[in-house]
This record gives structure tokens, sequence and C-alpha cells, in this order.
């Protein structure tokens, strides 16, 4: 593959993930530019979101998903497997699969042109580590994932109820949030199997609305 070079500056990347106290290298700075080039476009002919202006998608689409990675980084396991719920244009599995190798990346959606979005990035980007499954969550067997993600998917009910299933006993479901969600986890009191961990809150640098990352295991744990 050939990669080559955005008019995004290297700074850029460099800024954040410095504030995020991430490390990143050239090749995933020029994956990533690359990624956004694609996505912006085919926005222009099949709307894969909402967010048009380059920067803005750096910064609330790529910025963003890469505020859980010190958290995925975290766990002792080094080599995880990942499902990315409702995952639309790649947020924040293809951005997760660039930075983190070593981890399989499952990007699962249940609209066609996104899902197609998603098999020309991994395609493209070489990127060995995704699979890409064109379906709802609730119709795919278990997955046997160590963390399913979701950012702005449904509620933290719908959440469990849909993806609970491909959560290996010892795993995780993470749903990435703007302001903490105090209805919703007022709501998820009545579900008994499963109970909420932690909530963190995430600083995203560009943005600068709250966001956070409620954590959800099962009660067992």
């Amino acid at each position: 593959m050939h990669l080559y070079r955005n008019y995004l500056p290297d700074d850029f990347l460099s800024d954040y993930c410095s504030t995020l106290k991430i490390k990143i290298s050239n090749e995933q700075k020029i994956l990533l530019s690359n990624y956004l080039s694609m996505m912006q476009k085919w926005n222009k002919y099949c709307n894969i979101t909402s967010v048009k202006n380059y920067k803005d998608m750096l910064v609330y689409h790529v910025v963003d998903s890469l505020s859980v990675l010190p958290f995925l980084d975290s766990f002792s396991k080094k080599n995880l497997r990942v499902c990315d719920v409702g995952s639309g244009a790649g947020l924040p599995g293809i951005v997760l699969a660039i930075m983190r190798s070593n981890c399989s990346i499952s990007c699962i959606d249940s609209i066609f042109k996104k899902t197609s979005f998603l098999k020309y990035v991994s395609s493209s980007l070489l990127l060995s580590n995704v699979i890409v499954y064109h379906s709802r969550i609730e119709n795919l067997k278990s997955l046997e994932c160590d963390v399913v993600i979701s950012r702005a998917f449904s509620s933290l009910s719908k959440f469990v109820e849909l993806s609970g299933h491909h959560v290996k006993n010892d795993g995780i479901l993470c749903s990435m949030k703007s302001l903490i969600p105090n209805k919703e986890i007022d709501d998820f009191s009545c579900i008994n199997d499963w109970g909420i961990s932690n909530i963190y809150n995430l600083n995203v640098p560009g943005i600068n609305s709250q966001r956070c990352l409620v954590v959800i295991k099962r009660a067992s744990n």
C-alpha cells in the first residue's frame, strides 16, 4: 500500500496525542490522515457522517475515539478482542485498529453503505486486524469479546440487552457518552445480571463539552 501525506499537518495529531499521553508513529499519522480523506470523499456521496469539515472530523471523530486508548491500554491482556457496535464510519473501531494492530477489531453496523465503507477502508489501509459485519448486533452469534464498545449507539439498558451476549465472562461493555447519563443509570439499576463498574471522564482536546466512558460488567465479576 502506498501511504501518502494529506494536508493535515503532522503536529496536529502529535499535539493531540501528546495531550492524551498516547504514542503515535509517523505511519499511524498517515493512516489516520488517509482514513479521514476516505471518510470525507465517501461522505460527499453516501452521507456516512453528519460531520463534513476535515478538521472537525479529526477532532470530533478521530481524537474522540483516541481518548479511550489509555483505558484499553490499562488491560493486562494486550491482544484484546474488541467489538465496535454501531460502528458507522468506523468510530472508534477503525481508529483503534490503526493504533493497536495487536488487537482484533470487529466493526458491526446494520447499514450497508457504512459497512461497504468500512470494508473499503480496511482493505485500502491493509488493516488485517479488522473484521466487518453487516448485521444487527443482536442477530450475530456471540463473538466472545474482551471489550464491546459503542459510541452514541443507544441507552445503557438497550446496549446491554442487545450486545451483552458478545462479552466474555470476564469481559466488559463500554459506552462512550457525552454528559454522564444519570437517567440511563437510574433505569439501568433494574438489570439484574449487569452492573456499572466505573464512569471515566474523557478529556478530549479540542472538544469543550463533557465526554465520559461508562464501563459495565457482569454482576458476578
